[in-house]
């Protein structure tokens, strides 16, 4: 992994998303991840990894740019909360982002942690209705975009757009 981060030239490829199975990071305390925060968290950030794209857990979540179970760059980060919309923006942040889209299996009871962590944006679990969906995403060299659609209606749930 280390050696195709390395790799990428950034020019032809702005944008550099890892995706797997399990989450890095998750507010939901059955997450179990792991090895891998301890393991990957550094390596990501070595080589600007912009977004991990995780599932597993029966939940959506999307975290704010972080590192080492720290927030960082909330100044370049919004949250909007509008008629049941979340949305999230974030301009030239400078650590990865985790997006946990793990919400098309069975229901399970989440146990979020209580106070929610300060890099947990949104977070929603799959015993609630609105959490059943799948997300999309839009990318070009300057922008991404990604939306969380509810399966029942195709209304979004959450939004998350960054910059460069």
């Amino acid at each position: 992994l280390e050696a195709q981060l390395k790799a990428v030239n950034r020019t032809e490829t702005p944008w550099v998303i890892v995706a797997g199975h399990r989450p890095m990071y998750s507010a939901d305390i059955t997450s179990g991840c792991g090895n891998l925060q301890k393991d990957l968290d550094g390596l990501f950030n070595k080589y600007g990894v912009d977004v991990h794209l995780a599932g597993h857990m029966h939940s959506t979540e999307v975290s704010s740019p972080v590192s080492n179970y720290k927030a960082v760059d909330m100044d370049r980060v919004t949250v909007d909360v509008a008629n049941g919309t979340t949305a999230i923006a974030m301009k030239n942040v400078t650590a990865p982002v985790h997006v946990v889209v793990g919400t098309l299996g069975a229901i399970q009871v989440e146990s979020f942690m209580k106070p929610t962590p300060e890099w947990s944006l949104f977070r929603n679990g799959t015993l609630f209705d609105d959490a059943y969906g799948f997300a999309t995403l839009d990318a070009s060299k300057t922008a991404l975009a990604f939306k969380f659609l509810k399966q029942r209606d195709n209304s979004t749930l959450w939004s998350l757009t960054m910059q460069k």
